[in-house]
């Protein structure tokens, strides 16, 4: 971003994928990154993610797998900074990993179907589950279970269109022109 007071930026959604290797960088500057070094001896990096992407993003939608070898994306301290200065843009988070004190320092407890979100205060590190606008608060989707959730919505969405379709399939007249078959638009 070469200008962040461009207007424009406050009227254009932008999307990106960030790789491990676009936040991870060496202690030593003088390394260049490599994913397999990294994997070995994460103790010799260091996550720029707070610093070169927090400032910017206004949703997060978290699936990075992560361990408690590896250093955090987001930690307490980045969101209280930047939140106290007034520079704070992200307001939702969709974390997809769920990692418990994690990735994400600041998430320490699932959500439910029936209350999928909490609500985040970066300067007082206080949850809720109720909603009013305050500033700087960050909304918190933490389904530990969503992966599987979205392929069993998915599954039972195609079943039954699916059950609708295979009679019809079975008492159709494949012998006749495609037209003709009496199958399901």
């Amino acid at each position: 971003m070469s200008d962040p007071n461009n207007p424009e930026h406050a009227t254009t959604i932008y999307v990106t994928t960030i790789n491990t290797e676009d936040v991870t960088v060496p202690r030593d500057s003088s390394v260049k990154f490599e994913k397999e070094a990294y994997y070995k001896n994460p103790e010799k990096y260091k996550n720029v993610f707070s610093k070169k992407y927090l400032p910017y993003i206004s949703c997060l939608f978290h699936c990075i797998f992560w361990d408690s070898k590896y250093p955090r994306y987001i930690k307490n301290k980045h969101l209280k900074k930047l939140a106290e200065a007034n520079k704070l843009r992200l307001f939702g988070i969709s974390d997809v990993t769920c990692d418990s004190d994690g990735s994400i320092e600041c998430l320490k407890k699932f959500t439910s179907p029936d209350r999928p979100f909490f609500f985040y205060d970066p300067i007082t590190e206080e949850e809720t589950h109720y909603f009013e606008y305050r500033k700087n608060r960050i909304m918190y989707l933490a389904l530990d279970y969503l992966p599987s959730e979205l392929s069993y919505d998915a599954t039972m969405y195609f079943s039954n269109i699916l059950k609708q379709w295979i009679p019809n399939v079975c008492h159709s007249d494949r012998l006749k022109p495609l037209g003709e078959q009496g199958l399901l638009p």
